[in-house]
């Protein structure tokens, strides 16, 4: 027999996935401007000190944090559904 969580575990089990979505996302936020650095390093070795990176180093950033977001939602999403097919299986066991 399944046991079943009552309402005030469920809030627990989603703010504690709230929270640990926003610490990945931060990890993730951390992890992208140190590759920015890294990232605008490498330019401006290559192209000189005279050359303009602002642009290309601000899309680099924009864009690996919008990946890491949208990673983030993906392996949310999965699990989510995941969780909903073992439920389910369970639930037609019983």
């Amino acid at each position: 027999m399944k046991p079943k969580l009552d309402e005030r575990q469920m809030q627990d089990a989603a703010r504690i996935a709230g929270i640990s979505f926003y610490v990945m996302y931060m990890v993730c936020a951390v992890f992208s401007i140190v590759f920015t650095v890294l990232f605008a390093f490498a330019i401006r070795r290559k192209a000189g000190p005279e050359t303009e990176i602002r642009t290309a180093v601000l899309l680099f950033f924009a864009g690996i944090t919008v990946l890491c977001f949208f990673t983030l939602k993906l392996m949310d999403f999965m699990t989510e559904r995941k969780r909903r097919q073992q439920e389910q299986k369970y639930a037609d066991e019983e």
